[in-house]
């Protein structure tokens, strides 16, 4: 051995970038919850709130609630009198 010790180095998970950054600051990383990049969903600043479970960590394309499915389907209603989602021109109040 030459007595030299081994210099430690970062390396990026998402780019594979060597000390550069840390995984958690890549500029390439998606938040899950704003959907913007280089944050996770626990830096986030934003106040998205899923529309299907109500949390804050998460917006409702990536809902795990139990009830996804069939939330998703009256969301994705749209009514042919207004023009309007989550309801059908039956329930349309105007």
């Amino acid at each position: 051995m030459n007595g030299l010790k081994p210099v430690p180095y970062i390396v990026c998970k998402i780019c594979k970038n060597v000390n550069s950054h840390f995984t958690d600051d890549c500029p390439r990383l998606i938040c899950c919850c704003c959907l913007q990049s280089g944050h996770t969903s626990k830096k986030c600043l934003s106040k998205m709130i899923c529309q299907i479970c109500g949390q804050n960590s998460h917006p409702a394309a990536a809902c795990k609630s139990e009830n996804t499915t069939e939330t998703r389907v009256e969301m994705n209603k749209v009514c042919i009198l207004c023009n309007t989602k989550g309801h059908i021109a039956k329930d349309c109040g105007k």
